[in-house]
């Protein structure tokens, strides 16, 4: 004699794919992935870096897999990556980091529900803000007046630029 408890120990358990668990029970749940369609998957979204879920889905269906898109949208998650672009950006940034500035708009709120149009200048080495204005009303003739403050006040900041 056994338990409720001891007849469905094993369902939901495991790979989550249909079949036989505990005892004989049927398990319900996803369909198995079979290695060659995850491979095929993965192959895919490294060849075609562009393609999203919906077209490696025509894809596959065009060769006659039936699954679903969003079954290959999970296993796209989990396709290995290419670590050698992000080490490329990340060596990029760290050798030239002393001469990268940003610059960037951004909003603020005021008590008397008005909003404030922040501008401002970044320098990345040493995460400084070499500039910052604002004004309730920015216009291009505003933006220019800035970027000419830039050049005229930090000359020095800028010969890193030339």
């Amino acid at each position: 004699m056994f338990s409720r408890r001891q007849s469905f120990a094993g369902i939901g358990q495991g790979s989550g794919c249909i079949g036989r668990g505990f005892l004989g029970i049927v398990r319900a749940g996803r369909k198995c992935v079979s290695r060659e369609l995850r491979e095929l998957i993965f192959r895919m979204v490294v060849e075609s870096s562009t393609w999203g879920a919906p077209r490696i889905h025509g894809g596959l269906k065009m060769l006659g897999f039936d699954l679903s898109e969003p079954t290959v949208l999970r296993w796209m998650r989990k396709a290995p990556r290419d670590p050698e672009p992000t080490r490329q950006w990340e060596a990029f940034l760290s050798n030239h980091r002393d001469v990268i500035a940003a610059m960037d708009f951004f909003t603020v709120p005021t008590r008397t529900f008005g909003v404030l149009h922040c501008f401002f200048v970044i320098a990345h080495d040493r995460r400084s803000i070499p500039h910052f204005n604002m004004t309730r009303y920015p216009t291009s003739a505003w933006v220019i007046q800035q970027l000419r403050n830039i050049v005229n006040s930090h000359s020095e900041f800028l010969a890193l630029f030339s």
